[in-house]
């Protein structure tokens, strides 16, 4: 299977697990390393505010403090960052990737709409 017939998700993660590895001077014995693309960037910058968004609806403790510290303001921003990501990354996946990636940001944004509704 060549990289272009990976999931990106699954590039970007490989690459972030062999940049530790050898920042922990562990030895890898892959395939020789090839630069990550824009969008294998966006995929982790995806990956980082749907966790930011999910933490700050509330339905997921804070990654610092371990407490769950709702503020719907800032998942606002997050889920708006994370739509734009997905809108850039659209063009770039198969259909069934898409679809994931859709229901990734449907899913924010009803508990976003239901925690809401729970603080008024």
């Amino acid at each position: 299977m060549s990289r272009s017939d990976k999931p990106l998700v699954f590039v970007v993660k490989q690459h972030a697990i062999q940049h530790l590895a050898s920042s922990l001077d562990i030895e890898m014995s892959e395939t020789p390393q090839v630069a990550p693309t824009v969008y294998d960037h966006l995929t982790l910058m995806l990956d980082q505010m749907v966790s930011v968004a999910w933490q700050k609806i509330g339905l997921h403790p804070d990654m610092v403090t371990g407490k769950i510290e709702p503020n719907l303001s800032d998942a606002r921003v997050a889920i708006d960052v994370a739509q734009y990501l997905v809108s850039c990354l659209e063009t770039q996946v198969d259909d069934e990737d898409k679809r994931q990636l859709q229901s990734i940001i449907r899913d924010l944004k009803i508990n976003f709409v239901q925690q809401q509704g729970g603080n008024q």
